[in-house]
């Protein structure tokens, strides 16, 4: 529930801006976790298939 309530929370912030390259991914991440009985529910799976959308060769996170 918290990720939904920071999901709703950004999704109506309209002064926020993503980098251009992952514009349309962060958007379409955060309708996702805004909206889980809309969309899927929140679990590692989703979130597992999202980390290569938003991260680039040059990123160094571990998990």
């Amino acid at each position: 529930m918290e990720v939904e309530n920071w999901a709703n929370a950004i999704d109506c912030r309209e002064d926020l801006a993503w980098e251009k390259e992952f514009s349309a991914s962060v958007s379409a991440l955060i309708q996702e976790l805004a909206n889980p009985l809309l969309t899927r529910p929140l679990s590692e799976d989703p979130a597992r298939e999202w980390r290569p959308r938003l991260t680039t060769d040059s990123d160094t996170l571990r998990y």
